[in-house]
C-alpha cells in the first residue's frame, strides 16, 4: 500500500498495481487526486495513525473507501 498526496504518488501506485490512499492535503484538491486515479481519499491520515493494531487499520481503509465522494 502507498499513501500519497499527489497526483503523481497515485499515478505510480496504480502504474505498479499497488493499492493507494490519496490524502487530500494543502497541496492537492480531491479533484485533481481523482482525476489521477485515486478511489480511496481521506482529507489526513490522523485516525489511521491513531490505529493500535494492523485490524483496526484494515478496518479504516475499508472505511477510508467509502469518504466523502462528491
Amino acid at each position: 500500500m502507498i499513501v500519497g498526496d499527489t497526483p503523481n504518488d497515485v499515478k505510480a501506485a496504480l502504474a505498479a498495481g499497488v493499492d493507494v490512499i490519496a490524502v487530500a492535503t494543502c497541496k492537492r484538491t480531491k479533484d485533481e487526486l481523482r482525476a489521477a486515479g485515486a478511489i480511496r481519499l481521506t482529507p489526513d491520515l490522523g485516525d489511521f495513525l491513531r490505529c493500535e493494531s494492523h485490524d483496526e487499520r484494515f478496518q479504516l481503509l475499508g472505511a477510508v473507501a467509502t469518504l466523502d465522494t462528491a
